[in-house]
């Protein structure tokens, strides 16, 4: 039986592509309730597999992403920058990154984001280093870490250098997380091809023993 259930880890568009399953006809079709309609089970099976497929798909560029963070990792603790300090409004800030300004205040009210030090009219004032980090949480988001996972990421590099490998870890972890969907979704993969590689000795015969 083939079950599909949401999960906080996966992005909007892997639940998607999981949730085209036709769950209830896929059963029925390893199940053999279906009668006498061969090509249209072989037809429909492989469409699930096309799907899965689609789901493994995006895992991967969610890996790539893990990757890509690692590196910028290594990048933000190796490189000392010594350009000119730039600041800038919430506003300003906003249209630089793509983000809308109550996201930014969202991000900074949860811990996602440090406290933006502020102006002597109280007004936010954002440096370079701000502009790296709410780049960062964006490339953490889409490599499918959740909120609550980037939080903990922030408030270890609070506490400075010597967290450096519990960062990281919380990454690992995160690859790992994928690493294990795409393994189960290849495995329901294999199970897909299994059904139509032995369609006639295997899935007819429990279709007619069930019917007749």
């Amino acid at each position: 039986m083939v079950i599909v259930k949401n999960h906080k880890n996966f992005s909007t568009k892997s639940m998607n592509s999981l949730n085209k399953l036709d769950v209830g006809q896929f059963n029925k079709c390893l199940g053999g309730i279906v009668k006498n309609k061969k090509s249209e089970h072989i037809k429909f099976l492989k469409k699930q597999r096309f799907i899965l497929l689609e789901a493994i798909h995006e895992m991967q560029k969610k890996l790539d992403c893990v990757d890509y963070v690692i590196y910028l990792l290594k990048r933000i603790n190796a490189n000392e920058r010594d350009k000119e300090e730039v600041k800038m409004t919430i506003g300003e800030i906003s249209q630089e990154i793509g983000l809308s300004a109550d996201t930014l205040r969202y991000y900074e009210k949860i811990g996602l984001l440090p406290n933006v030090p502020r102006d002597n009219s109280g007004k936010r004032n954002y440096d370079e280093n701000f502009i790296n980090w709410i780049k960062f949480i964006q490339t953490l988001k889409n490599s499918g870490m959740s909120l609550n996972d980037i939080i903990e990421y922030i408030n270890l590099a609070k506490c400075g250098n010597n967290t450096y490998q519990e960062r990281k870890n919380l990454l690992i972890k995160s690859k790992q997380i994928l690493l294990e969907k795409m393994l189960n979704l290849q495995s329901m993969i294999e199970k897909a091809n299994y059904q139509i590689n032995n369609y006639d000795n295997i899935l007819v015969p429990k279709t007619d023993a069930l019917i007749f």
